[in-house]
């Protein structure tokens, strides 16, 4: 779990951003990468509400999963 702390250092990153202070700038006043501040930028664009919040990595389906049918008649 992400602490607020971090979702709130997105946040004001991007707004000073948004401000006119340089992606340089910024990121050197907080101490993260361009990348990092990219990142953020893209999800806070792509119009999502909860942008800032971390994502899980999980796969969303498990690729090699057996088909339910198959599952169920090895069951019966």
């Amino acid at each position: 779990m992400v602490e607020p702390e971090e979702e709130q250092i997105r946040k004001d990153a991007v707004k000073l951003h948004l401000e006119g202070t340089s992606v340089t700038e910024v990121c050197s006043d907080i101490g993260r990468s361009r990348q990092w501040l990219y990142k953020w930028l893209r999800r806070y664009q792509g119009g999502d509400a909860e942008w800032y919040a971390e994502r899980s990595r999980a796969p969303q389906e498990v690729a090699n999963r057996t088909p339910r049918k198959v599952e169920k008649r090895v069951l019966e």
